[in-house]
């Protein structure tokens, strides 16, 4: 795409979210973040449908690593907003990936009640480490990033391998020739892994929009998303990219990639041991 198409294409994308956005911030639509039982079923059927796939893509993937690993692999994700002139930020929602040496799995998914706040993050952080607490067995527990509420839940666990998958990646970008970034994004472009959802959200992928200017768009359109959703409405679809912009789906796929930079890792990646 032009870059003239694509600059074209985010100030539809800018306009039309400032238009959601302010419908509800001028109180023209009334709007709420818990979701209903029968959405969140709806939601949950949907994601495991996502999840039973990407595990049957990467199959064999799995299937190597845990011919030598044992331990059921267990990776989460928070999901934070910003507000804008501050520093305070807030959980929104948590999703966690628990895949065992049969390939069966386990999906946690958890969102805010109401508003953003202080309150909400500390419950879903709470409820998050009781699930984690409940599991049994052998366990590796991997996140992704420098993020602190994340840092704050994994040191609350005791007696399993813990592990960052960030440095992982720069191994496999390093043996991989590629730029050392350590994103998400750059281990998707090297197993070729294709995301459901919107591929622009809070994130650059390698256009001429400037990243500020994505991540300063993030809290709108994550607050856009969770109020559809809990609606029971479908997402709305990026102009950038024509894909579904699913704040949770967007938290699911990283989080089922983070699993899988530490699969690739253990089985493609030669480990040169310090003398």
């Amino acid at each position: 795409m032009e870059t003239s198409d694509m600059q074209a294409l985010w100030k539809e994308e800018q306009a039309e979210v400032k238009r959601l956005y302010d419908l509800v911030k001028n109180g023209q639509e009334t709007v709420r973040y818990k979701i209903a039982p029968d959405v969140m079923l709806v939601l949950k059927e949907k994601y495991v449908a996502i999840i039973e796939d990407l595990i049957q893509r990467y199959k064999a993937e799995f299937e190597t690593y845990f011919t030598e690993n044992d331990a059921t692999l267990v990776a989460f994700d928070t999901e934070e907003l910003t507000t804008w002139g501050t520093s305070s930020s807030y959980t929104i929602c948590i999703v966690a990936i628990q895949i065992k040496p049969g390939l069966d799995f386990d999906l946690y998914f958890d969102s805010i009640k109401r508003p953003p706040c202080d309150e909400e993050t500390k419950n879903l952080d709470d409820r998050l480490t009781r699930w984690l607490h409940g599991k049994t067995g052998a366990m590796c527990l991997l996140t992704h990033g420098s993020n602190q509420k994340e840092n704050q839940i994994t040191a609350k666990m005791h007696g399993c391998e813990k592990l960052n998958t960030e440095k992982l990646l720069l191994d496999i970008l390093k043996q991989e020739n590629q730029p050392l970034k350590p994103n998400i994004h750059a281990f998707e472009q090297v197993i070729g892994f294709e995301r459901r959802g919107c591929i622009f959200i809070k994130h650059s992928r390698e256009t001429d929009i400037p990243r500020k200017s994505l991540a300063k768009l993030f809290p709108s359109q994550a607050r856009i998303s969770m109020w559809r959703i809990s609606a029971g409405k479908e997402p709305r679809t990026c102009k950038l990219c024509n894909k579904p912009q699913d704040v949770y789906l967007y938290c699911l796929e990283d989080t089922f990639v983070t699993i899988l930079i530490h699969v690739y890792h253990r089985t493609h990646v030669k480990v040169t041991k310090e003398p």
